[in-house]
């Protein structure tokens, strides 16, 4: 959203260090929105404004900017926080009826650039979405992110469902080992949390030097 404007005919016209992505969501945030949105959609728009502040996605002219409620000014997307742009981003593929039942979704690091207290709703837009119809690819290096959704998917009992997997990159001596499962126990050993029992470890060995000393 803070490169749409112009950005389409400059990359048509010129060779930018930019890959085919980057104008393809271009030409996607393009389409004009639709009249009317389904309760399924106006629900799953308004579990991802609770990750925006409940702000609302505004086009004018050729920018894009978000409207909080209280507030009278529209806040520029340049001002907005990666994170909140990427949800402003979806909210508006929405809207506009490029993100609908039958599409995939590939997102990167979900949780990046967000408060943690928000990562819980992250899990929940997720699940929101391929209820929706959406098929949704993630990675993350959060623990955090895959605890969450497979609380959730345990609270709805989707976990034995064959439309549900877990995969894991391991690298080993003859490359990249992928196992895959329906659950996290099911895709060896998790990194991220190898990392944090470690930090662990060292923050309570950091602790007992200094209250030696």
């Amino acid at each position: 959203m803070s490169i749409y404007p112009k950005f389409t005919s400059l990359y048509e016209e010129f060779y930018l260090a930019f890959d085919e992505t980057y104008y393809d969501l271009c030409k996607t945030l393009n389409r004009p929105l639709r009249k009317k949105l389904n309760k399924k959609e106006q629900s799953l728009i308004q579990d991802l404004e609770v990750l925006i502040d409940n702000a609302k996605v505004i086009f004018e002219g050729d920018r894009f900017y978000l409207k909080t409620p209280g507030m009278d000014n529209l806040m520029d997307i340049h001002m907005v926080a990666e994170g909140h742009r990427k949800i402003a981003t979806l909210i508006y593929l929405i809207q506009n009826d490029s993100l609908k039942e039958g599409v995939s979704l590939f997102w990167d690091e979900p949780e990046s650039n967000l408060n943690p207290q928000l990562i819980k709703f992250v899990a929940k837009a997720i699940l929101a979405l391929t209820e929706n119809g959406i098929q949704v690819f993630i990675a993350t290096h959060s623990l955090f992110l895959l605890n969450e959704i497979e609380i959730l998917l345990m609270k709805s009992k989707q976990q034995a469902s064959e439309n549900v997997q877990f995969f894991g990159l391991h690298k080993n001596k003859d490359g990249i080992l992928v196992e895959q499962g329906k659950s996290l126990d099911d895709v060896g050993n998790i990194m991220a949390l190898e990392e944090e029992l470690k930090q662990a470890d060292r923050a309570m060995g950091a602790r007992f030097s200094w209250q030696g000393n």
